[in-house]
Parts: C-alpha cells; structure tokens; sequence
C-alpha cells in the first residue's frame, strides 16, 4: 500500500487551504488503497480531518524559520517511523531534511516577479534559491498554470525532469449554487481580492472614474485589507476622483453575500500585476459573470473565452472594456455564456487528475 506524506507545514492563508483541500480530497476519492498523512501545525488538526487523512501534528506555528528547522532535525526520522514512501508539498520550494521523492506544487508567483521592496527583497531572494533548487531536484513538478510553468523556467531555467498542469478548481458550491442574474438586475462592478499592492486597485479606480458609465453603477470591492496603508491610498484615490459613494468598500463577507455580489455584477475587474492562478475571476464567472483582467499574468488564460484582456496598467483600455460591458447587450451576452462554459473546466475532478496520475506512476 503506498504511502503518501503531505506537508500542509507551510499553509498559513484561506487560499492555500482552499487548493490543498481541493487536491487532497481529491486524492483521497481516487486512490482508495492508499495512505495519506498529512503534516499539520501545532492545532491545525482540523485540516487534515476535514481532507479524511491522518494528521501528523507538528510541534511549530507559522513561522517559516522554526519550521525549516524541525523539518530538517527530525522528518527523515518520521518518515522512516510511518513507512511513508512519497511526499507532497504546495509550497512551491522542496521540505527540508526529507529524503523522500518528492512532488512539489508552484502557485507563488511573487518572489519572481520583482515586486518586492525593502526588508521583502531578503525574503524573496531567499525563496527564489528554494525555488531553483525545486526545479531542478523535485521528483515531478506541478505548476497550477502555464504562466507559472513558464515564469519559473525563464527566471530559474528550464526543468529537465517531469513537469505537470494542474489547474486550481473553485468550491463546488458555485456551481450547486449558480443562479445567474437578468442582464436588467446586473448593475455595478466587482473587485474580489485580498487588496494587497500588487492587487493594482488603483488601476481599477482610476479606469472606473475614466468609464462612461450612469451615476448609479458602483465598483464594489469586497475583499480584507491586509495593509491600512494601502487602503488608505485608494480612498485617497476615490476621493481626488469624486467617487465616494459609488466605491463601496466592503471587506470580507460571507458565501451567500458573495455570491449575490457576482450574480448581480455586470462585470468582475482585477488588474493585478501578480497572479498565478486568480480563483474570484472563476468563481465570477460561474455566476455568468464576464470578467475584466490585465495581461501579464496567469489571469487571462484562466479567464479564457469569458473575459476581456487589457495591458498591464493600460488605465484607458480598461475603461472602454467596462464602457462596452455596461452599454453593449450583445457584447455582454457573448462574453457570459463564454464566461459560464470556462467556469466549467474548473471543478477539482477535472483539475486534481493531472495530478493523481502522476501520483499513480510514481507509486512503490
């Protein structure tokens, strides 16, 4: 009986739950005769349970220093205790201290993109030698795009052993869920994101003041605020544009509200400037929702057929693509029945397989 070892040491964020979870339940329904164990943080239990594998709780919290340091003082030992023959990581970078082939999953596109400023730049060049050192010495190596797969060979070269896609799916609720608006009830835009800088939100403020668009349209942004800083800037933004009111600031909100929020948008806008996969842009157009993104990313080929694609901080081109989504009926229609059918390719069973077959080809 194989054993599959998944290191869940490094996921500290609602998204990398969301893909982990995806994966490994997904595993867990193909591969019945395997055993899957999951190394969790000290409390983090819950996460392996909710995937129906073994936890393996490890004595360290979040903190990346500590947990490289355990890893590489006792896993080789726990991997010898629990028999464990392979290892999964969505860290994008090898486990320290496992001598275990293993199967490494890329979704960071940040420390490669040379966004980082000040103290940030230490820690982005440190995770881009953990990065290389992946490329060139993981068993199999899965990127959760082309972009990915393509950023990592041009910045750390190319990888001679095998590679895969596999994309990230959304939760099945959206399409359980999925009850498309009327075109008449679809009335504002919609940003979904964790607003970090390289969210680019000011990019889409500054084409949302420049679209022809009525006095009643808002652009919603619905998404935590992980710097006060930031968001600061764009509410000083909306106001130098006279836009208070019609930008609504709304943090995090539940799954209904969400999903109310994408069936009633004409639109989904993110300009991001880094993105490996970009899940609010599916999760949009599940709902029927054509979405706006920025080239340079993985964004459009995610958003595919159901979105509309614009240069990377081409403020203007932004604007006329909302001005066409708002005023054009025809245009808007073609764009959300391309929007609805790219959602589909989405699902976990779809996405995982890539993935469980390398698995099985690996198998002891």
């Amino acid at each position: 009986m194989p054993h599959l070892l998944i290191d869940a040491l490094s996921v500290n964020n609602f998204s990398g739950r969301h893909v982990l979870t995806g994966h490994v339940r997904q595993m867990r329904l193909a591969l019945p005769d395997w055993r899957l164990s999951m190394l969790v943080q000290r409390g983090q239990s819950q996460l392996a349970l909710d995937c129906d594998v073994a936890p393996l709780e490890v004595p360290v919290g979040a903190g990346a220093l500590r947990r490289v340091w355990f890893t590489q003082r006792h896993l080789h030992q726990w991997t010898r205790d629990i028999g464990a023959d392979l290892l999964f990581t969505p860290a994008g970078m090898l486990t320290a201290g496992c001598p275990l082939p293993q199967i490494v999953l890329a979704q960071n596109p940040w420390p490669l993109v040379d966004l980082a400023r000040g103290r940030e730049r230490v820690r982005a060049y440190l995770q881009r030698h953990a990065f290389a050192a992946a490329q060139r010495r993981a068993r199999v190596m899965v990127y959760n795009s082309r972009y990915m797969q393509a950023l990592y060979a041009t910045k750390l070269g190319e990888r001679s052993g095998p590679s895969l896609i596999a994309y990230q799916g959304i939760d099945e609720r959206y399409f359980d869920q999925a009850s498309p608006c009327a075109l008449s009830e679809r009335r504002d835009l919609v940003l979904v994101s964790v607003m970090a800088a390289h969210k680019a939100v000011e990019d889409a403020v500054a084409a949302f003041a420049l679209a022809k668009l009525g006095h009643q349209t808002r652009l919603r942004l619905i998404g935590p605020w992980p710097d006060v800083s930031y968001r600061r800037q764009i509410e000083r933004i909306v106001a130098a544009h006279g836009l208070a009111g019609r930008v609504v600031f709304e943090g995090e909100i539940a799954l209904a509200e969400l999903l109310a929020a994408y069936r009633h948008a004409r639109a989904f806008v993110l300009l991001s400037r880094c993105e490996s996969f970009g899940i609010p842009a599916i999760e949009a157009q599940s709902q029927g929702t054509p979405t706006i993104v920025a080239m340079g990313t993985a964004a459009p080929e995610v958003a595919g057929a159901g979105g509309l694609v614009v240069p990377s901080g081409a403020v203007g081109e932004a604007a006329q693509a909302m001005t066409a989504l708002m005023s054009d009926d025809a245009l808007w229609h073609r764009y959300s029945h391309a929007a609805l059918d790219n959602a589909c390719r989405f699902r976990f069973t779809h996405c995982s397989a890539p993935l469980i077959d390398a698995l099985r080809e690996l198998a002891p």
